[in-house]
């Protein structure tokens, strides 16, 4: 029972107090209408204290347009009033903090005037600062009544701007990286001695349109260190290309073209070796300059170099998978009698089926691919966040034959991958960069060594998307020496216990890996007696998305001041990789926000 007596209580204080606000609510609006010419006058000794809050109150719940006043239409309609459904109190402040002070006065003064008598004074003050007086003395002050009205201070808008910016053309300098794969067929006889047989490789290189290229240079580096070789460009003899082993060609830019371009090398016996070909360290860089924001390649689907040869051929694609691998697929164009199709993962190589070539294909499926894994005990999971090199052999391969008829990949033959990664390229400009060796030591043989550091700076400006290197290796056959892969202190390969990586000529991470860090990143290769590396033939590249848009910024009073905080901050993100040309700019007005400025103290005081 007395439960219930306390909310009877409960509710019969909140009824009066409603009743209370009505009246003086009811004064104020039919003051505003102003229906008749006679004034209420407020009795002082009738509830004076209660005058400055009931009043506060209703000046902060009565909206402005609620108020039937020929003023207070003129001053909508002249749009000196835009929001029709703010408080009075706040329309109040509104006008004194944007140094509207008649307008102020005015709005005050239809409020106050005729509710106090003439002993007893009122009245409106914004941070203390009176606004409007009746009766103005210097008597005590009876009562006084606060409310805080956010976003509004004195001489500032109640509205703001913010702006975010965008690079609409953009001057950078890229490098564009063909890196070469191990491509193998025989040079020499069964008996002995050469077959005849040349080995013509031929890669493709897309040079973006609209660029100026200020150097090319192609690395080559044949499977065998006595094979011999020369090299085209575009059916064009390079002059200095006959060599053997390895040779670096410069000053190339003269022979490319806008768009695609073929770089051929034949490969041909030298004095012993077996096969000729690529041994997956040859590479093409391009350095040039771009307008284009996006040139960054499909990092799904990979193809195959041209491959022309008068005995089998077994062709090893790397691909870096980034992300968790859902689906591969592998589609052949070939000349020859079957084709079979292994993968390598770690150093360890499982077969998946031969087939034979029909109508000039040989595909695998995805299903295909995935039995076979399961086979082994493995799954698409042991593909992912890796390099895993598909191996195909056109007709059954051996390293010693007998020159025969003519066998062919032809470069639509491609790998197709499914992955968890998504790289988002629109608001984005990518940027390829090569990393200089920091060091190296422990010599092995010639310029090989057996440790070697790159070092690069990511931060978070840049979203950092891989880290790549393909590597001139020299491995002891026969030995079982230690291989480390070692990211920021982080062993990420090891053998043992992982498996020996006899070709390790390629090895990458992601931003998905997880392995890169803001500031300073160190990249070391270690190994023991029995492997080593040549870091000057070898080629360490750095891909990263810069932003070209930076979103909307602090709030400021000014236009101008909110567009040129926008572009200082497009400037500062980047920095050091893109020039920009031309900049496009958004500004949004921001208003009634309380953290734009403020907050301001209104206040209502009685005295007498």
């Amino acid at each position: 029972m007395s439960g219930a007596y306390s909310k009877k209580g409960i509710a019969f204080i909140i009824d009066a107090v409603l009743a209370s606000l009505l009246v003086v609510m009811a004064i104020v609006v039919a003051q505003h209408h102003l229906s008749t010419t006679s004034r209420a006058t407020v009795n002082r000794n009738s509830n004076t204290e209660f005058i400055s809050s009931d009043l506060m109150t209703a000046l902060a719940e009565l909206k402005i347009g609620e108020l039937n006043n020929s003023y207070i239409k003129s001053l909508i309609n002249n749009s000196n009033i835009t929001n029709v459904n703010g408080s009075v109190i706040e329309q109040i402040g509104q006008f004194w903090a944007e140094d509207k002070g008649a307008l102020a006065m005015n709005l005050t003064k239809i409020m106050l005037d005729g509710l106090m008598d003439n002993k007893t004074g009122i009245g409106v003050f914004m941070n203390g600062e009176a606004v409007y007086e009746i009766n103005n003395s210097d008597g005590e002050i009876i009562r006084s009544s606060k409310k805080i009205i956010s976003g509004i201070q004195s001489n500032r808008s109640r509205y703001g701007y913010n702006a975010r910016a965008f690079a609409l053309k953009s001057k950078k300098n890229n490098t564009l990286i063909m890196m070469g794969d191990v491509i193998l067929s025989s040079v020499k006889k069964t008996s002995g001695g050469t077959n005849g047989n040349g080995v013509n490789v031929t890669y493709n290189l897309t040079v973006p349109a609209n660029c100026s290229i200020s150097d090319a240079q192609w690395f080559i580096e044949s499977a065998w260190t006595d094979n011999k070789f020369k090299a085209y460009i575009n059916g064009d003899f390079i002059p200095g290309s006959s060599a053997s082993g390895s040779k670096l060609l410069t000053d190339l830019q003269s022979y490319l073209n806008e768009g695609p371009n073929d770089a051929t090398v034949e490969f041909r016996f030298g004095s012993g070796g077996n096969e000729g070909g690529d041994d997956g360290a040859s590479h093409f860089t391009v350095d040039y300059e771009t307008n284009v924001l996006s040139t960054l390649a499909d990092m799904n689907t990979k193809y195959f170099a041209k491959v022309e040869s008068n005995c089998s051929i077994r062709y090893k694609r790397p691909v870096f998978v980034m992300g968790e691998l859902s689906s591969v697929e592998v589609n052949m164009s070939l000349y020859g009698i079957n084709a079979t199709l292994a993968y390598t993962i770690d150093g360890i190589t499982y077969n998946v089926s031969k087939k034979n070539i029909s109508a000039g294909k040989a595909s695998w499926s995805s299903t295909e691919i995935s039995n076979s894994l399961a086979g082994y005990g493995l799954s698409f999971a042991n593909m992912s966040h890796k390099y895993v090199w598909f191996v195909v052999d056109v007709d059954d391969y051996h390293e010693r034959e007998n020159f025969g008829t003519g066998r062919i990949i032809y470069p639509n033959s491609k790998i197709t991958i499914k992955t968890s990664f998504s790289t988002l390229i629109y608001g984005y400009i990518d940027v390829t960069k090569i990393i200089p060796v920091d060091s190296y030591s422990s010599v092995d043989w010639g310029d090989f060594y057996r440790r070697t550091t790159w070092i690069f700076n990511a931060s978070n400006a840049t979203f950092p998307l891989m880290l790549d290197s393909q590597l001139a290796w020299l491995y002891d056959s026969g030995t079982n020496p230690d291989q480390d892969a070692i990211l920021n202190g982080k062993e990420v390969y090891s053998h043992p216990p992982q498996p020996l990586v006899v070709e390790f000529a390629r090895y990458g991470y992601a931003t998905d890996s997880g392995e890169f860090v803001n500031g300073r990143n160190n990249y070391t290769l270690q190994f023991s007696d029995g492997y080593s590396i040549n870091p000057f033939n070898s080629l360490v590249s750095f891909l990263a998305l810069i932003r070209s848009t930076v979103g909307y910024g602090e709030t400021f009073e000014t236009q101008s001041e909110a567009t040129s905080d926008a572009l200082r901050r497009l400037n500062e993100t980047i920095a050091g990789f893109i020039d920009l040309i031309e900049i496009g700019n958004e500004v949004t007005t921001v208003g009634n926000v309380p953290s734009l400025w403020g907050p301001t103290i209104a206040e209502v005081r009685t005295w007498e």
